[in-house]
């Protein structure tokens, strides 16, 4: 294991995993609202599958897991992403405006955890997946705006 990849695995292995999680339960809460409401912005549900095939693609390659991941929809490891991942399930089947207020929520905190990690990473794999990750959640932004004026 070369210096760059130690420093990423013991600095930032925990960014990843949440950004995992965060991604996970992005996806798994659109696909519900979009089994409940007939329109709702459907690609977004692809754009987050690609996300995470490419998130753990990087932890594939960094040694790292992340159980998650790989669960079904709705299910995480942690009672405390369960019981957040229950609670905006409920907020956002109360009506199509507050799904799409949940999923806009989401894409905030994203951008957030993203903004916060870039400038201390130095591994080259993971900084470029951190930016496809921020483009991709700015163009699911600018979606998610148009589809809240129809």
């Amino acid at each position: 294991m070369s210096v760059r990849e130690s420093v990423f695995v013991s600095d930032q292995r925990l960014q990843l995993i949440s950004l995992t999680v965060q991604v996970k339960m992005s996806h798994d809460l659109t696909a519900a609202f979009l089994e409940r409401y007939t329109v709702f912005p459907e690609e977004m549900l692809s754009a987050y599958a690609r996300e995470l095939v490419m998130i753990r693609a990087v932890l594939d390659r960094h040694g790292l897991v992340c159980l998650d991941g790989t669960l079904h929809a709705g299910r995480f490891t942690g009672q405390p992403d369960q019981e957040r991942y229950a609670r905006l399930l409920r907020r956002g089947f109360a009506n199509r405006a507050a799904a799409l207020d949940v999923v806009s929520e989401m894409l905030g905190e994203t951008v957030a955890m993203i903004d916060s990690a870039l400038p201390h990473l130095r591994t080259p794999d993971v900084r470029q997946a951190y930016l496809q990750l921020y483009a991709a959640s700015m163009r699911q932004c600018r979606l998610l705006q148009a589809w809240a004026r129809r």
